[in-house]
């Protein structure tokens, strides 16, 4: 029988940290599936009209950042914050207490989930950028071992190119001194002169990541039917 070879677990924990999810936003929103999955911190990286509210009753630590999925937004900027955020709560257990409620059930095992809307861009980057950090991958290698636990993880061209340029600066905007380094200042630079052309050229930058992204995940979908079909030939 053939299987959906696009489908991904949802949440999906990430093979390489145990104790990393990512996730669409069905399951933050859901307070009986955050329960099910044992979910005690949620990263959720989303505009604020559609941010998922998690009731305080459920003791789980929720962090928001605001970012559109955009390629002209700036994700470098929230990468360190969002790392730490990951590290706090699976390297240091003990801050999950930072939950607001006194309640028993805080008491369980660590569980991050890093969501966004549907799972693949802005969600899909940060778990790319915290592998990348925290295992000392490069950008392929991270996005293909991210993309073992959640195939259908895809970014805009606008976060691919940040990642990348993240690791060429070692995983850090800023110098020894606090100042922003000199790519990502570059970078904002260039930015910033797309979006000074005006609404009718930075729609046309936008649309173009949007062109990419679709050739991409229809290629990455097509790429995983295959596969699919391969691993059923191989089972009969």
């Amino acid at each position: 029988m053939t299987t959906l070879a696009f489908a991904s677990p949802n949440p999906a924990q990430i093979e390489d940290v145990p104790g990393l999810y990512i996730s669409d936003i069905t399951i933050p929103s859901s307070p009986a599936q955050l329960q099910e999955h044992g979910i005690t911190h949620v990263l959720t990286l989303m505009t604020n009209r559609s941010r998922p509210k998690i009731p305080a009753d459920l003791c789980i630590v929720h962090k928001f950042v605001e970012i559109d999925d955009d390629a002209l937004s700036d994700i470098l900027v929230h990468l360190e914050e969002a790392c730490k955020f990951i590290d706090n709560a699976l390297l240091s257990p003990a801050n999950h207490s930072d939950a607001t409620t006194e309640n028993e059930n805080c008491s369980k095992e660590v569980k991050v989930l890093v969501h966004c809307l549907q799972g693949m861009s802005r969600s899909g980057a940060v778990v790319v950028a915290y592998l990348m950090r925290r295992l000392s991958l490069t950008f392929a290698s991270a996005l293909e071992r991210a993309r073992l636990s959640r195939p259908i993880i895809t970014l805009n061209h606008g976060f691919a190119e940040q990642l990348d340029l993240w690791q060429r600066m070692d995983f850090d905007i800023h110098d020894d001194q606090g100042r922003e380094k000199a790519l990502y200042k570059a970078w904002k630079s260039r930015r910033d002169g797309k979006l000074a052309m005006g609404e009718v050229e930075s729609n046309k930058e936008r649309t173009k990541s949007m062109a990419s992204m679709a050739a991409r995940f229809g290629a990455r979908r097509l790429e995983l039917q295959r596969k699919g079909l391969e691993d059923d030939e191989v089972e009969e």
